[in-house]
């Protein structure tokens, strides 16, 4: 892009691109011919807005006036709003024009998502995974144990310190830390991400994709468990690790057209104690996002380079603390799409990230090498034989794993009911109790948002022994429930 030319960008809910002009003096007719020849939309069922669809403040301009008679500003967004059938009729588009540029150059490797790991399932169908080949960690190490027998400390896998060092008067240079090389790694923590009740998460998207231009998140809530791997014949007698969701829990967060930031929640804690009632931990997050490929990413962006940041001290907060290990999970959540794709981020680049070589670059789609302090010193990054110079950007696929993501076959939920607003009151609760009066209590309470909520106006000893019944399908001793009942008259009004 010259220095003299002029840009409208124009989001919608399929995505951005820039309209570049010579200058300001460039037509109206000649934007909506861009927007036309990007989104296939003609000039006469395009609707624009000068702000977000939420409150729109329509552009009404004959196609012959300059975009400085409207008044736009270079660099300024514009609204495409979208009916419908656009919508899917842009998703085709794009489709058709991603397949194609696919067959013309080499192709990125993909990750297995819930459709075709569906397939997978199915053995009458194969769908072949062209993605990154990963061995389950517990393979990994058995087949490292046959292969170092006599040099046991080539068994465990690699550990990365890149800690940075201090010049003092005199650094030895054994001590500097070594450089960090890249690479993929070759086995992951967890298996497989396996829904095992599609409810919770086809709500939280279907609610998402109403106002699709804000980003969510949400906690995955449920239990890892090591089973026969039914995926793949040739495995047959190997397990797999899977971590099966149950639940969702949305906390407080700030969504953004391109992001979403995880604020602090203050109930963090009685919420984790509830979870841990229920037999269940955080087994990972879902983040939403817009399509967002690009040539200068190689096709799709698999997970921005806040997503990896903020993935990797996620992994890191919920690490087992024996082995010093993650399992947690990151699951893409895309508009439009059924299928979701899960990643880790490798233990290589969560220790990067922790020891500060690396952050979010302000282009999503890469990750920046931080400029080191006055007299510290930070090893080199080396990434596809090439060093990356501090202050320099790459793109970081190579940090990620992929994690299969599938719908149980047979759907198991623990909870009755998703009816409970995440940001429940006590006005919700009087409007919850009225509407399952007529249930036992241990259907009237099988709601997990309800659940979590509960702590926050009852003693939490209580709820958890609840929960705990609950989440077994068992109903309330009559003690229980009398000390449910009267903690729920002193709470309501």
């Amino acid at each position: 892009m010259s220095k003299e030319s002029f840009v409208i960008r124009v989001e919608s809910s399929r995505g951005m691109f820039r309209a570049e002009f010579p200058s300001n003096q460039a037509t109206f007719g000649e934007l909506q011919q861009k927007i036309q020849d990007k989104f296939g939309i003609a000039p006469d069922l395009q609707v624009l807005s000068l702000t977000r669809p939420s409150q729109p403040q329509f552009v009404k301009s004959n196609s012959k006036d300059t975009l400085a008679k409207i008044g736009l500003q270079h660099g300024q967004v514009l609204y495409l709003i979208l009916a419908t059938n656009q919508s899917e009729a842009v998703s085709t588009k794009q489709k058709e024009e991603k397949e194609a540029e696919t067959d013309k150059d080499k192709p990125k490797a993909k990750s297995v998502t819930l459709k075709t790991s569906e397939w997978v399932n199915d053995p009458k169908h194969r769908v072949e995974d062209t993605g990154p080949k990963h061995v389950p960690f517990h393979e990994w190490i058995e087949d490292r144990q046959k292969k170092y027998a006599n040099q046991p400390w080539n068994i465990d896998p690699p550990t990365f310190d890149y800690k940075p060092i201090k010049f003092e008067n005199h650094v030895e240079f054994s001590k500097l830390p070594p450089n960090a090389v890249i690479k993929r790694q070759e086995y992951r923590h967890c298996d497989v991400i396996r829904f095992m009740d599609d409810k919770p998460i086809h709500k939280f998207k279907s609610e998402w994709e109403k106002s699709a231009e804000i980003q969510r998140a949400a906690y995955l809530i449920g239990r890892y468990e090591l089973e026969e791997n039914a995926l793949d014949e040739k495995r047959k007698g190997k397990k797999l690790l899977y971590a099966n969701v149950y639940a969702l829990y949305i906390p407080p967060q700030k969504g953004e057209v391109y992001g979403v930031k995880l604020l602090k929640d203050p109930h963090e804690g009685l919420v984790d104690k509830v979870i841990a009632a229920c037999g269940m931990e955080r087994v990972g997050w879902t983040i939403t996002t817009l399509d967002r490929s690009g040539k200068k990413y190689h096709g799709d962006i698999f997970m921005s380079g806040q997503e990896i940041f903020t993935a990797a001290r996620l992994q890191e907060k919920y690490k087992n603390p024996n082995t010093g290990y993650s399992r947690f999970i990151t699951l893409i959540t895309r508009y439009g799409q059924k299928e979701a794709q899960g990643f880790q981020i490798s233990d290589q680049g969560v220790a990067m990230i922790r020891q500060g070589l690396i952050s979010p670059d302000e282009d999503r789609g890469f990750m920046k090498v931080n400029a080191a302090p006055p007299k510290v010193y930070l090893p080199a990054v080396i990434n596809e034989n090439k060093q990356i110079p501090q202050g320099e950007t790459f793109l970081p696929d190579a940090l990620l794993v992929n994690v299969l993501a599938t719908l149980a076959k047979t759907i198991k939920p623990m909870f009755q009911h998703i009816h409970f607003p995440p940001n429940g009151t006590l006005e919700h609760l009087s409007k919850h109790l009225a509407y399952h009066k007529d249930k036992p209590k241990h259907l009237a309470f099988s709601d997990f948002s309800l659940l979590v909520f509960l702590p926050q106006v009852m003693d939490l000893e209580l709820v958890c022994e609840v929960a705990q019944t609950v989440s077994k399908k068992e109903k309330l001793k009559p003690e229980l429930e009398k000390r449910l009942d009267d903690a729920l008259q002193r709470c309501l009004p």
